[in-house]
């Protein structure tokens, strides 16, 4: 058994120490590749662009946050973000906001896209950049106070920026032996 922790340890560390930068590199090359189309003159005024940029920068953010930083963490040890709580919970909220942020954005320009084809002029009000960039702003409010419950309730245990208790148990379905075995 502890020759297989060994062995999962040692890939995982491989997995981050050459996977990762280039999932890194590429991650960013490509966001920024998207960035620099949808920003330019003939794209700023199609609300779907709009979606897509804003889709791009969250990308960015939950990216370097989240391979950016166990990587930091592999090559500098100790990992900073488990000897202090504020960066633990700081992560957690990044990486939880951003990623909620860029798949609300890929849905809502899907949305968009719908909402161009419709025969209503209502839903068609919809994909305009003025309304586009409202949407957006709401939703970046929204999926912030959303993942607000993060910086509240991570905790460091054994060397790991955790969520324990009753909220770990509700909301992210941890596992029935796992809770079994708790007092």
């Amino acid at each position: 058994m502890s020759s297989l922790s060994e062995t999962l340890t040692s890939l995982r560390q491989a997995i981050i120490r050459y996977g990762f930068p280039i999932s890194l590199t590429l991650g960013n090359i490509g966001n920024l590749f998207i960035i620099y189309i949808f920003c330019q003159k003939q794209y700023r005024h199609n609300s779907c662009s709009l979606y897509l940029v804003a889709a791009a920068i969250s990308s960015i953010i939950g990216i370097n946050w989240g391979i950016g930083t166990n990587m930091y963490a592999l090559y500098q040890p100790p990992d900073p973000f488990t000897q202090s709580l504020f960066l633990c919970r700081l992560r957690g909220f990044l990486l939880q906001s951003s990623t909620f942020l860029y798949k609300t954005m890929i849905s809502l320009g899907c949305i968009d896209r719908f909402a161009v084809t419709s025969s209503r002029v209502r839903i068609r009000e919809f994909s305009k950049p003025r309304v586009a960039l409202k949407v957006i702003f709401g939703m970046t409010l929204l999926c912030m106070i959303i993942s607000i419950h993060l910086p509240i309730f991570e905790v460091i245990d054994n060397n790991r920026c955790i969520i324990v208790g009753t909220f770990s148990d509700m909301f992210l379905f941890a596992d029935r032996e796992e809770l079994e075995k708790r007092p």
